[in-house]
């Protein structure tokens, strides 16, 4: 079924971007050969949302049903997403990329805030499946997904006993890549798809992560 489209032109440009546009972190060539065409659009799909709540304050009635249309729909296309299998170039990577989409659709679509069992459930399956990939430097021009999703599961994690991975894995990446600052970090995490409300639980992140650096007791 086709896209309602908002009222307002400047509404619906959101999604009119290019997704060859070289400014998406999605649209590197490298990355196409660690993910699928299905999740990469995904990908695309939330950062368009994403760019669109940061920016609207507020929606009509009208408005709120095409955006109600847009982001059921988003949910669908993860739910649809097959669990990848031996087979996959990356499973790897696929599968913690699509719990991490998952989780964040959540938290940026529907604005539930963690502590839920829900997110705790998928914080823990995207633990085990990053665990999985060993060392960050396997993920090649993937790091920066790596980033957003440690984040991503260290707020689902919130009241977890995970979230203590999270973010040891945060400040393991983070001086494993050289990264001295929040304002470091953030500027890769501004080029992903991150909620304004998600800022400052993501600073106390990072900060949870610097205490980490030099201890391996969470590994």
């Amino acid at each position: 079924m086709p896209y309602k489209t908002f009222k307002p032109a400047k509404f619906n440009a959101f999604f009119r971007i290019n997704v060859k546009d070289k400014s998406s972190p999605f649209s590197n060539p490298s990355l196409a050969q660690l993910l699928s065409n299905p999740l990469i659009s995904i990908l695309h799909d939330l950062q368009n949302m994403t760019n669109l709540l940061n920016t609207i304050p507020q929606f009509s009635e009208h408005d709120m049903l095409v955006y109600d249309q847009r982001r059921a729909t988003i949910q669908h296309n993860i739910a649809n997403l097959s669990t990848p299998t031996s087979n996959d170039s990356f499973p790897h990577i696929t599968e913690p990329c699509r719990l991490a989409a998952a989780i964040y659709s959540i938290l940026a679509m529907y604005s539930f805030r963690p502590p839920l069992k829900l997110y705790g459930d998928l914080a823990r399956r995207l633990k085990e499946t990053l665990g999985a990939v060993g060392h960050a430097c396997y993920w090649g021009p993937g790091k920066d997904l790596l980033l957003w999703m440690l984040f991503v599961g260290g707020y689902a994690a919130l009241g977890r006993e995970e979230r203590a991975w999270f973010f040891g894995m945060i400040g393991f990446v983070e001086r494993d890549r050289g990264l001295r600052s929040w304002k470091e970090v953030r500027l890769l995490l501004e080029v992903m798809p991150v909620h304004h409300m998600l800022w400052e639980p993501f600073e106390e992140l990072w900060q949870e992560g610097i205490t980490c650096v030099f201890d391996s007791s969470w590994m």
